[in-house]
């Protein structure tokens, strides 16, 4: 589900909510989803606290399909430095967006994320990558 070209890599940024923004962007480029998405995980995110970090410096962010989806997909950027969320003392390093279409036609991209996330050394890895391609690579279960 995840493609090369919705891959970022950045030094920093601002604030978190700049950075949903930059990792939806490829997204919104691609035509998955609109603009109203990123300003949904923001709204919640404002609302509910950031509920979609998943591990220490790792945040899989996300909203309902009603807010701007148009088709699946995935985007992640890693930061350099990462940027803290409201509520959570450790930085957020990498971030993925990602774009249900439905209830469940994301679930098995989802299991397989999970596995290559709980994997501590291939995270460390995924935290090293240098290059789009690299992360990629480190991303995605071969």
């Amino acid at each position: 589900m995840l493609k090369l070209e919705s891959i970022q890599l950045l030094d920093g940024v601002s604030t978190w909510q700049e950075a949903i923004r930059k990792s939806s962007t490829p997204l919104i480029l691609g035509g998955y989803i609109t603009e109203k998405y990123p300003e949904e995980i923001i709204r919640q995110t404002e609302k509910l606290g950031a509920y979609y970090i998943i591990k220490p410096a790792v945040a899989l962010a996300h909203a309902s399909v009603n807010f701007g989806v148009n088709q699946r997909q995935m985007s992640a950027l890693l930061l350099k430095r990462g940027v803290h969320f409201p509520k959570h003392a450790e930085p957020v390093r990498l971030l993925i967006i990602l774009a249900a279409s439905d209830a469940t036609s994301h679930l098995q991209a989802l299991k397989k994320l999970a596995q290559v996330l709980i994997d501590d050394s291939r995270l460390e890895r995924i935290f090293l990558s240098s290059t789009p391609a690299e992360l990629y690579k480190n991303l995605v279960p071969a």
